[in-house]
């Protein structure tokens, strides 16, 4: 619920390395670029990136908009696997960050975006993007960059696209994107061969395009499938995606040591970062809004001032509460919320 302008500016909270020396996947970093392109031209992203790329590689049916997406009437719902290991429509709403991860398209419209990539910014005898300006994203920017794949140190991350040479000495240029909640796409350019595939689905990331491109290229480079690669990827986003919780596959204790009176947690909670949340008391039990609009998140008492708590986006998670003593008011850390270090609120009404 988080629009994209406050979350931008709560981005000065983020903990930060120095600049170029560590590898750090960033959606919103990206964002905040092209919002500053956007605001120098006097328009949104939305308009900008269809007046300047959309509609002059006629990409009909591709947008920055969540909006045109969801009116389609030739669209492919989103999908993902629930507990019980069933595919079922999913839905996320990508507007925030859509310069990083909200374009809807189609596998006829990314082959214009390939051609124009391959063609070094020209498109049907037209300059569409300046060369030397396009070239620059397929070199890796100056520093100490880190391998975006340590184990294998020609893959590094340029200025948003993968860049490595391959065993084939060709230059490979690439970039994977998925929403756990339901799509996964990537895409391969082999710039010497003008040559590239782009793999659209409409399932959570189990490892399907980035092997049907693998093998595309293992194809064109060697005449045939080199390996399965299915295995190697599905397991590297099993891993990825599973859940990290402490609270993960641990049972509730048999006896656990009993929490304090609800008026002890009951409050409202202050955290720069992420806004303020309620704890409230239910006839269900404790729950947890959070969120501009209030997701509202029930808890579960796990022992003592511990509770668990359940998201599609979090999976299990631990709440924990520090009572208040020693003039120190009552605090809350939250499991998922705090992986940046930001997620301890403080009781702020008692």
């Amino acid at each position: 619920g988080y629009q994209r302008s406050e979350i931008i500016s709560r981005l000065r909270y983020e903990p930060l390395n120095p600049f170029l020396v560590t590898y750090g996947y960033s959606n919103f970093g990206l964002t905040v670029g092209a919002e500053a392109v956007a605001v120098s031209e006097g328009l949104s992203w939305e308009d900008l990136s269809k007046k300047e790329l959309y509609d002059p590689l006629g990409m009909t049916s591709t947008s920055s908009r969540w909006s045109d997406y969801d009116k389609a009437a030739n669209k492919a719902d989103i999908h993902k696997k629930n507990n019980q290991d069933k595919w079922e429509v999913s839905e996320r709403q990508p507007d925030a960050q859509s310069p990083s991860g909200g374009v809807s398209s189609s596998a006829r419209d990314m082959a214009k975006w390939m051609m124009l990539e391959l063609g070094k910014g020209v498109y049907q005898g037209k300059q569409i993007i300046n060369k030397e300006a396009l070239l620059q994203t397929w070199q890796l920017p100056p520093g100490n960059v880190r391998a975006a794949i340590p184990s294998n140190q020609t893959n590094f991350y340029g200025l948003g696209i993968n860049v490595k040479h391959d065993a084939a000495g060709q230059l490979r240029l690439s970039h994977s994107g998925a929403f756990s909640m339901g799509a996964s796409t990537t895409y391969e350019l082999l710039p010497s061969l003008h040559l590239g595939i782009a793999v659209l689905t409409n399932g959570m990331p189990i490892g399907v395009p980035e092997t049907i491109a693998q093998e595309f290229v293992d194809i064109v480079e060697y005449g045939s499938i080199q390996k399965d690669r299915l295995p190697e990827y599905s397991s590297a986003f099993t891993k990825m995606l599973a859940e990290q919780g402490k609270l993960v596959n641990k049972q509730r204790p048999t006896n656990p040591t009993p929490a304090l009176p609800a008026s002890a947690y009951v409050g409202t909670y202050a955290n720069d970062y992420y806004g303020s949340a309620i704890i409230e008391a239910s006839a269900e039990g404790l729950r947890l809004l959070i969120g501009p609009n209030r997701m509202i998140i029930p808890l579960r008492h796990w022992d003592g001032n511990a509770f668990s708590f359940v998201t599609s986006y979090t999976g299990l998670a631990e709440l924990q509460f520090t009572p208040a003593q020693d003039a120190q008011p009552t605090t809350m850390k939250l499991e998922f919320f705090d992986s940046n270090g930001l997620g301890t609120f403080t009781k702020v009404d008692f």
